[in-house]
């Protein structure tokens, strides 16, 4: 079988080439299974068959804006947890300096510790957190908690740090 290149409408039938010199006569493979006639080149597409529907363009804004919506959301969940891990981090520091300034106290009198700074107290705000502390009565080694408490949105969080200090 052959196809008529679309040199000109010369109504000849399909299965015959073109006389034309110039036109090319390509022939058409049948497919297995195929029961649809295939189309040549030059037969006029339909106009649904151009480009996209409105209701495909339709779903793809809605896929996207629900993809963009996410995407914003996320990020400002990730912000959020940016600024608990920062502040959460300072409040660690604040009592691992406490924890430090409690030992050097320990540490700076003979017999150890015997030094007035050596007590429970607080509270003491720096830079919006609180801090307070405990040292146990007596023994060998004191039990020191140090709580360092900031205020959240959902209300006031504590990092709390234990340690013994040898006496």
């Amino acid at each position: 079988m052959w196809i008529n290149s679309c040199a000109g409408s010369t109504g000849r039938s399909s299965t015959e080439p073109t006389p034309l010199a110039n036109s090319l006569s390509v022939p058409m493979l049948a497919l297995p299974n195929s029961s649809r006639s295939p189309r040549s080149p030059c037969s006029s597409r339909s106009p649904r068959s151009l480009g996209f529907t409105l209701i495909e363009i339709m779903l793809a804004l809605i896929v996207l804006s629900v993809g963009i919506l996410a995407l914003s959301g996320s990020s400002a969940m990730v912000n959020r947890m940016i600024g608990r891990g920062r502040v959460e981090t300072h409040a660690a520091l604040l009592a691992a300096r406490r924890v430090e300034k409690l030992r050097m106290a320990a540490a700076s009198t003979s017999p150890r510790c015997t030094s007035a700074s050596f007590t429970s107290g607080g509270p003491v705000w720096e830079d919006g957190l609180r801090q307070s502390w405990t040292v146990g009565p007596a023994g060998p080694v004191r039990k020191v908690r140090v709580s360092v408490s900031y205020l959240t949105i959902r209300g006031t969080r504590s990092a709390v740090l234990e340690t013994g200090i040898p006496c």
